[in-house]
């Protein structure tokens, strides 16, 4: 489930609460503020964990090239491929 489903799951059960008079209208705005709060949380760390997946992905194609090309220039008595 991903983190706009969840608040939108979360936001309908608050709503739900409220309309069926089991919270008042300040916990309702408290707890719908809390969820947005949570969500852009979520977001926030979402798009961080893409950014370093591509610096990963980045780098591992430039240590394999580094890699090849070293080799290439290396004796093939010596080559040693290590990751």
């Amino acid at each position: 489930m991903n983190a706009h489903t969840k608040e939108n799951c979360e936001s309908q059960r608050v709503i739900d609460a409220y309309q069926s008079g089991v919270i008042e209208l300040g916990d309702l705005k408290e707890r719908r503020a809390r969820i947005t709060e949570e969500c852009r949380g979520l977001d926030e760390r979402l798009i961080s964990l893409k950014q370093q997946q591509q610096e990963q992905a980045s780098f591992g194609l430039t240590m394999r090239s580094l890699s090849s090309s070293t080799a290439s220039r290396r004796p093939a008595s010596r080559l040693t491929v290590t990751f």
